[in-house]
């Protein structure tokens, strides 16, 4: 039968049979059933063969749980059923040593070869981890994996290597040790100056040498972990280190520095000319890097400046403040004043540094320098003071009477203190330090004069003993004024010279330490200090503008009175009947003095109470009996 819509022809059929269609379909039926049978009996048989295959597999997997499968070797060492520790011994008592020998590392030139040995670097198998290896090969993975693994061992074996390794410890502290000692660093060449020439040395360069640290250990680590036996020796890597300043950049700075100390260099001023020598241009120059990389010949500032010591004093010259003229009580005149100058060292210096520059480029003599001179303007001029002098009176004075005696260098440390102070102008708002005006020294006239030590009078303990007359005395000037006061301290006991609770005692000791007395210009006018003195007496005048401020003293309030007692001293140190009054008794108190000062307006501007502890001294007189 055709299909419906098909036409198969027996000769498209490509068939010699001449059966017909139903014929031909229980035939072919029947061979499918015979080769259908074949191929399923083929196919049991393979599926029984892979069964029987896969449980000898598991089997043995079985068999050799805990111990190396059979056909694994490690480095040619066969470990077939070995279980952890009989393959670590195995392996220990059969592979050839690798801690046996030296370390040789090789340094270029001269250095010595620093050697370690091999056992000291830790160099041994890594028997653990190739027993791990061993032991996990056909163990380990799924099972397909494992049973490939196992295949593969009882066919043709399974080589496991046997890693090198060593202690990296070690190895670095090596490597240290070699590297510094191979470390030379460079040294840079030079350019000295030979003092009081113009010659400039060159002092030759060095190279330095480091070691490669990182080359040089990579090359330990592929030796130690390398199939070596014995001995090991390399070639270390050592890198050559070149100095910042070559000997060729050296001999360029020292022609520069030559140029700069060619020629000698002329200063001008008013009046003045000054030559520079070349050897002391010479040591104006220093040599350092002016930008990155660089070394170049400088000429320093400082020196240069240093070396105007001269032109400085040559031109220097004090501002002269205008003088007033007094007579008697009265302000009468001036003395002109007059600038002054000073020598402009920085200025005067880039001058210098600009022309010895232009000369050294230019290969020719420097230019000529002007100096550079300031003009100091006096504090007081001509025509300021001018204006002052017919609204100027006396303030305040005062006078102390004293007896010339070794107390006082018989009077010479009270006049002389008085007579630096005498004429001494002070500014509105400035102060008056008595130590910064009056200076004691015996070149001036001072000698030793009377100091007031633990609580007794030596006569001449200091020099300049006595000047407390002179600083009493001004201190109460100032006061009277209704100035500004500041610093001030009383005497160790009462003077009677002085009024209670208002003296003023100065000192410096030798540690520095000092008492000082100072006041305050407190006006808008300047004032005029005019010291003077007899042989018996100390004055002082303040000159001012008065501005109708009023000085108001209280009565001193005296308390805790102790009276003095004088005693008698018999001593051999005088002839007989002769005296001495080595102290006058003087009692002890406290005083309270209150000092007030009013404005025009009334208004208090001042108000200061001073208050003084006087101690009790008892008198001693001796009395000769040698």
């Amino acid at each position: 039968m055709t299909a419906p819509g098909l036409e198969t022809p027996a000769t498209g059929l490509g068939l010699a049979d001449s059966r017909s269609g139903d014929e031909f379909s229980t035939a072919d039926r029947r061979t499918r059933r015979r080769v259908a049978s074949l191929l399923g009996g083929a196919f049991l048989g393979l599926l029984l063969a892979l069964v029987a295959a896969a449980a000898f597999l598991v089997g043995l997997s079985i068999a050799y749980q805990g111990r190396i499968m059979p056909g694994v070797e490690v480095a040619g060492v066969d470990l077939s059923g070995l279980d952890r520790a009989g393959a670590e011994a195995r392996l220990a008592a059969t592979l050839p040593p690798v801690g046996a020998g030296q370390l040789t590392l090789h340094l270029p030139g001269q250095l010595a070869s620093p050697t370690i040995s091999l056992a000291t670097l830790g160099r041994r198998y890594d028997v653990a981890s190739a027993v791990d290896i061993a032991l996990g090969y056909g163990h380990d993975g799924s099972p397909l994996t494992r049973a490939e693994a196992e295949v593969r061992g009882l066919l043709g074996g399974v080589q496991v290597s046997s890693a090198l390794v060593y202690d990296v410890g070690a190895l670095d502290t090596f490597v240290s040790h070699v590297a510094a000692a191979t470390a030379l660093t460079p040294v840079s060449a030079e350019v000295r100056w030979t003092s009081g020439t113009t010659t400039f040395t060159v002092v030759p360069s060095t190279t330095g040498r480091a070691l490669d640290v990182a080359a040089t250990t990579a090359a330990l680590e592929a030796a130690l972990t390398g199939r070596s036996r014995g001995d090991i020796a390399l070639d270390a890597t050592v890198q050559v280190l070149q100095p910042a300043v070559t000997d060729a950049t050296a001999t360029q700075a020292q022609q520069q520095a030559h140029a700069f100390a060619a020629n000698p260099l002329t200063l001008r001023a008013t009046g003045h000319t000054w030559i520079i020598k070349p050897a002391v241009l010479a040591g104006w120059v220093t040599f350092g890097s002016t930008a990155p990389g660089t070394y170049a010949p400088q000429l320093e500032p400082a020196r240069v400046s240093a070396s105007l010591a001269a032109v400085g004093s040559a031109v220097a010259k004090a501002a002269r403040d205008a003088v007033f003229v007094t007579k008697g009580s009265k302000v009468i005149g001036v003395i002109a004043s007059s600038p002054g100058a000073r020598l402009d060292s920085a200025t005067t210096t880039t001058r210098i540094l600009a022309s010895l520059q232009s000369a050294a480029n230019t290969a020719s003599p420097p230019v000529p320098v002007d100096v550079a001179v300031t003009t100091l303007t006096p504090k007081l001029d001509s025509s300021s003071a001018a204006a002052y002098v017919p609204r100027m009176v006396v303030l305040g004075q005062w006078t102390v009477p004293f007896v010339p005696s070794n107390h006082n260098f018989f009077g010479a440390n009270i006049r002389i203190p008085a007579a630096q102070i005498n004429g001494y102008v002070l500014m509105p708002g400035q102060w008056f330090d008595f130590w910064n005006v009056v200076d004691v020294s015996s070149k001036l006239g001072f000698g030793p004069g009377g100091i007031i030590k633990n609580g007794h009078t030596d006569p001449t303990g200091a020099l300049g003993g006595g000047i407390c007359s002179c600083s009493t005395t001004l201190f109460n000037a100032a006061l009277r004024s209704g100035l500004q006061m500041g610093a001030r301290a009383n005497h160790y006991y009462y003077i009677n010279r002085y009024p209670v609770g208002l003296d003023a005692t100065v000192w410096k000791d030798s540690s520095g330490a000092e008492q000082d007395m100072t006041f305050r210009n407190d006006t808008s006018a300047p004032i005029l200090i005019r010291g003077s003195s007899t042989h018996t007496s100390v004055t002082f005048k303040i000159y001012g503008v008065p501005d109708g401020r009023r000085v108001v003293i209280s009565t001193p309030i005296v308390k805790n009175y102790l009276g003095a007692i004088d005693t008698t001293v018999y001593t051999s140190a005088l002839k007989k009947g002769q005296t001495y009054r080595a102290e006058y008794p003087t009692a002890g108190f406290d005083s309270w003095v209150t000092v007030t000062v009013y404005n025009a307006a009334g208004k208090i501007i001042h108000q200061e109470t001073y208050y003084s502890h006087y101690a009790r001294v008892n008198g001693i007189l001796e009395i000769g009996t040698g």
